[in-house]
């Protein structure tokens, strides 16, 4: 599972098996192997040539993003694009990893529930359009970032912003669009629907979650329990243009072992949106996803 703490920990893990601190291991280990000679560790008082600043999203206005304390295992440090392209080069010649490793970076493992992670030692891992995707992305004191991998086609994007609230991933992947159009979303035309009291439930958890608000019969236990995290609220967040949906247009359902996605045309404000949900075989919601059409 992702998140920063576990990066946190796996740094001082680093720390006591490499015998240095993590800061010098990254720039020993990866940096200075890889040359990677516009990467720094972030440092509010240092005079780093041709830095930017970066910036929040304040509901119509911008404001100035905030210093973050110096990088330890979760990250925090200064890059130039180059360097990102010159990283993930490096990483996919086989210099800083075995094989066998960077295999399991790059994979999915599976949960004693049977499910599949969508994350694996490092990397997040999809599915698009029966296309695999890996990547990584990041926002944090006003900027964003995304290193975005299409191995079929031999294709990587590398993006970096000075805006916090951008998603990189999303970007990186409309970006690579242009190069894949495979990986365009498809239009979806409305169908039947096979089972409209399933509709009335999951727009009801839809309408619950977009008020912020966690209905416990309708999710299921392991939901509830990543929206509770910190991280898990700030993913809510995106949910509230869809507080007030009165209807959803029923488009699809695909087999996702062991769950089904069902997807729907929804209306989010002035825009319209395919939304996902994962049902489990107990007719919970395991997760939601949007994407603007």
């Amino acid at each position: 599972a992702y998140s920063n703490t576990n990066y946190l920990i796996l740094g001082k893990i680093a720390e006591k098996a490499g015998g240095d601190p993590i800061l010098n291991l990254v720039q020993k280990r990866v940096f200075d192997p890889l040359g990677m000679k516009h990467s720094f560790v972030s440092d509010q008082m240092a005079i780093i040539p041709k830095r930017a600043h970066g910036y929040l999203n304040l509901g119509g206005r911008i404001g100035n993003g905030l210093f973050i304390a110096p990088g330890y295992g979760d990250g925090s440090f200064i890059n130039s694009p180059e360097d990102l392209v010159a990283y993930e080069r490096g990483f996919r010649s086989g210099r800083l990893l075995s094989q066998v490793n960077m295999d399991l970076a790059q994979s999915f493992s599976r949960l004693p529930s049977g499910r599949k992670t969508p994350y694996g030692m490092g990397w997040f891992v999809r599915d698009v359009n029966g296309i695999r995707v890996v990547s990584h992305g990041g926002n944090t004191a006003g900027f964003f970032a995304s290193l975005t991998r299409i191995e079929s086609a031999n294709l990587t994007v590398v993006l970096m912003g000075n805006l916090h609230d951008q998603s990189g991933d999303g970007l990186a992947l409309r970006i690579a669009e242009l190069f894949v159009p495979e990986l365009k979303a498809k239009k979806l035309e409305a169908k039947p629907d096979p089972k409209p009291e399933l509709t009335k439930v999951l727009l009801e958890a839809l309408n619950s979650l977009g008020k912020q608000q966690l209905k416990t019969q309708l999710l299921d236990p392991e939901m509830i329990a990543r929206l509770e995290t910190g991280r898990g609220r700030m993913a809510l967040g995106g949910l509230r243009r869809f507080a007030e949906a009165k209807s959803m247009e029923f488009l699809e359902t695909v087999s996702d072992d062991p769950d089904t996605i069902w997807r729907y045309r929804v209306a989010g404000g002035e825009k319209k949106y395919v939304v996902s949900f994962v049902v489990t075989r107990e007719g919970k919601v395991y997760s939601v996803g949007q994407r603007e059409e």
